[in-house]
Formats: structure tokens, sequence, C-alpha cells
């Protein structure tokens, strides 16, 4: 099984308004804030933390104090800070956003959507309470709360570009409105010409709707933007993908191997890389790139299969077999499709024994696969092992009734064995699928002859005549029962 896959994580842009836009820390902290401005968060740690000392119910000190801590990453001094800001001005909207930014930071997302409610609720307009609202909504995947939120702050906002996005990635959530998801990360684009990460967006739910043509615009306008190395990786891949579903495979390739170029430990990568030159039939650049795959994940199981199976078309049918033989000491054991190749690469080498030995392993894994069982009646047949030929065409018979070869082969092993009326009810099961088929009158003709009937087999030999006015088997058996004086010449 060759398997392509890629995965774009969503990305969320919280705002931490506080951070450049608190109130004015006033003259007892003011060199703690000119620290903060000038990037010297150390130096206004210590002057905040001096000031909340010297004057602990000012909520602007501890507010400036939490944002400042939140800088450093020390969430839980920041939650701290915060909460007590909020605790010494339960009404002011912008300490109670930057408290839930602070909680959502710690991944505390519950707490954050009840500080973000707060703030829209102190001020209703404020627009990035609703959208940072929109993002705990999304981090817990609450679909609609987060477009409802989104939706909020575009309409306050129209302009705001990462409400659009996060507004997509929401839709695209709720699986049944990728049309809408697909319209908001268009506006997020429209908004701003150089943003790669809302064309990848596009792109990739455009694919997803198998918009190719949009798909392949989206994308390769991400990547003329020269996007960061993550995004560029992203969008390689998902360009590749698009190629693929339409089997275009060699700029698929293509894709891949820029997006390989991007993350050289990168499996799969590597690996659609190789799928892609081997559906293209380039068969050693496809063995190149499953090496690499197996270099980064060396037990890999599809790649192990995907690289046997490129040396079997490729006429290396012991190369393949070992590869293959190789995969069943790791594979785990329901893994049957390395059986089943095996099976079909000693059917090719013409090593029966082994061929069967790895069909019945199929089977016995995939009880119900109507072409490992008709491989595996066809070489007991084949090997004149009638009775076990018998019992599996049985097996496939329960699957596929109406199979029109199952049918006909165990006529021909009840013919070998002698059971002529068997033979007989077998030939006149397959014909009601296939009345005109030649070679089903003929084998009729020849079980009916066995019983001394001769009038109806030669009717039979006729017909097959008339629908193949060249089948020799038919003309002779005809002609020897002339001979014979079995029917009237």
């Amino acid at each position: 099984m060759r398997q392509i896959s890629v995965v774009i994580a969503a990305a969320f842009a919280v705002i931490m308004v506080a951070a450049m836009g608190a109130a004015p820390a006033g003259a007892d902290a003011k060199a703690g804030e000119e620290a903060f401005r000038a990037g010297d968060y150390a130096t206004a740690i210590a002057e905040f933390e001096a000031a909340t000392e010297a004057k602990p119910e000012d909520p602007i000190l501890w507010h400036w104090l939490g944002v400042t801590y939140a800088n450093v990453e020390r969430e839980q001094d920041a939650i701290n800070a915060l909460a007590k800001a909020a605790e010494l001005a339960p009404e002011d909207a912008e300490i109670r956003n930057n408290l839930g930014t602070a909680y959502l930071t710690a991944g505390r997302a519950g707490d954050a959507i009840l500080e973000y409610r707060e703030a829209v609720r102190i001020s209703p307009d404020y627009t990035q309470a609703h959208y940072n609202l929109g993002n705990a909504y999304l981090r817990q995947e609450r679909w609609d709360d987060a477009i409802a939120a989104y939706r909020r702050a575009t309409e306050l906002d129209p302009d705001l570009t990462d409400a659009w996005r996060n507004l997509g990635i929401a839709l695209e959530g709720k699986k049944t409105r990728k049309a809408e998801a697909f319209e908001a990360y268009s506006v997020c684009a429209r908004l701003d010409p150089k943003s790669a990460d809302c064309r990848l967006r596009m792109g990739a739910l455009a694919r997803a709707l198998k918009k190719y043509q949009e798909a392949e615009a989206a994308l390769k306008e991400a990547l003329a933007l020269e996007p960061p190395a993550d995004i560029a990786f992203s969008a390689a891949m998902t360009l590749g993908l698009t190629y693929f579903d339409q089997d275009r495979f060699g700029p698929a390739a293509e894709q891949f191997a820029a997006a390989a170029r991007l993350r050289a430990d990168d499996f799969n990568a590597w690996y659609n890389l190789g799928v892609s030159r081997h559906r293209d039939g380039k068969w050693v650049e496809a063995m190149a790139a499953y090496q690499e795959a197996l270099n980064i994940k060396p037990q890999h199981v599809e790649a192990m299969n995907s690289l046997g199976s490129t040396l079997f078309e490729q006429g290396l049918t012991d190369e393949a077999i070992a590869q293959w033989q190789a995969l069943v000491e790791i594979a785990p054991r329901d893994y049957w499709k390395v059986h089943r190749n095996l099976a079909i690469a000693y059917a090719r080498k013409g090593d029966d024994e082994h061929a069967i030995q790895e069909w019945e392993r199929v089977v016995e894994r995939q009880p119900l696969d109507a072409r490992a069982l008709d491989q595996l009646a066809g070489l007991y047949l084949k090997t004149e092992q009638f009775d076990k030929a018998e019992a599996r065409y049985r097996a496939l018979l329960e699957i596929e009734r109406d199979n029109v070869g199952a049918r006909n082969n165990l006529g021909l092993i009840y013919e070998r064995k002698g059971e002529y009326k068997r033979a007989e009810a077998e030939y006149r099961a397959a014909l009601e699928v296939a009345p005109d088929a030649p070679y089903l009158h003929n084998n009729l003709g020849v079980v009916l002859e066995r019983q001394a009937k001769y009038e109806a087999a030669a009717a039979e030999y006729r017909r097959a005549l008339e629908l193949d006015p060249d089948y020799a088997d038919a003309k002779q058996n005809i002609e020897r029962l002339k001979d014979a004086g079995r029917i009237k010449p």
C-alpha cells in the first residue's frame, strides 16, 4: 500500500494586548515601563516588583508586572500577577483579556474563556478580546462558539487578517462548512497580499474539495512569496499531493523533492517522492527515495513493501523476495499485503509450493479476499490437488456466487475426478451467468459426451462454434462424434 499524507498544523495568533497597550504605569514605575519598552525585561521586572511591593493595591502595577512576566515566559508568575490585577480592578476589560491570554498560553483554555467572556461583557466592542475568545474556543474544538467569536471580531474590524484565517480554521473544523472556510481564507489572502499562510490554507482546502486548479494557483502563490521554511515545506507537500491526486506524477515528484530539500529528515517527503517516482516508472529514482525514507524509519512497513514492489516491477524477482521476506520478520501479523506480494513473486518464478504457502497466509488473514482464494484455488488445480482446489473455489463462490471462472474450474475438477454429473451442474450454473461463453458450451459438451449423451453434446459443440466459428476444440470434438458414428453427419 502506498500512502501519501501531509499534515498542516492549525495556527493561533493570540494577541497579548497589554504588552503594547497597557495604561501608563505612572511615576512610581516609569523606569520599569521604559525598560519594558526597550526590551530590557529583567530590569522591568525588578522595577515592577519593587513598585508592587511599595503599592500592593495598585492594579496598574500588577498588570504591568504580569505582562512583563508573560514576555519572559514565566507563565505562572504572569497568571498570579494578572489575577491580582483583576482582583483589584475587576471591571478592567484589558486586564481580563490579558489574564485570559496568560491562561491560554499556559494551556488552560477553560480559564481563559471565563476571562475573555468577562472582557467582552465589560467592553462588548473589544475586538481583540473577541478574537482571543475565538482562539480559546478553537483550542477546545468548540467550533460553533469559535465561529461566533471570530465573526464578531471581523464585524468590529473587517481588516483583522488573523481573525479571518482562524475563522477559516474553525469553519473547516465543522467539516460541513468547507466552502465558507475557503471564503474566509480568501479574505485573509486578499487583506494580506504577502500572507503565504492564508494561501497555503486556501490551497489545502481547495485540494480537499477537489478544486485542483484553485489549489494549484493558491499554493504556487504561497511558494512565490518565499515564505518561512515551515510554510514552504507544507506548501510544497500539498502542491505535490494536488498533482498526485490528478495522476501528474512527474510534477508531484518535483514538489516532494523540493520538500525533502527543505527537510531532509522528513520521512513523508522522501516516501511520497518514492511513490511518485514509482508511479511514474522511474524505478531507480523511486528506489533511492524509498531508501532515504527507510534511513529515517528503518522498519516502516509500507516503505519496505514499496521498495520490494519497485524491485519486482524491474524484474528483480529474487531481490524483491528478499526484501519482502525481511519485511515479514518485522511486520504485524495482520499485514497480509506482504504475503500477497510474496505469493505473486513465487508464482512468477514457477515456485508453486511457496506461492501456495503465501496465498494460504493471505487467506488466513483475509478470508473474504476473493482474489486470494481464486489464485490459491488455481494453484491447487494446476498442481492437481483437486480436493483443496474444490474447497477454495467453494469458499470463493460463497463470496461471489456468480463467479463464472470458479464454476468452470469446479467443472474441470469434477471432470478430472470422473464426477460428470457434478461437472455438468457447474457448467450449466456458469452458463446461466455467461450464456454466450463458447468455452463453457464446449466444456459442457465434453461432460455430456462422457455420459453418452451424444446429441446433447453435439448441440453444445455447435453452439460453441456459432459463438466462435474458429474454436478449434469444438470443431475437433464434433468431428470426432461424426467419425465415431455417434451423431448423424
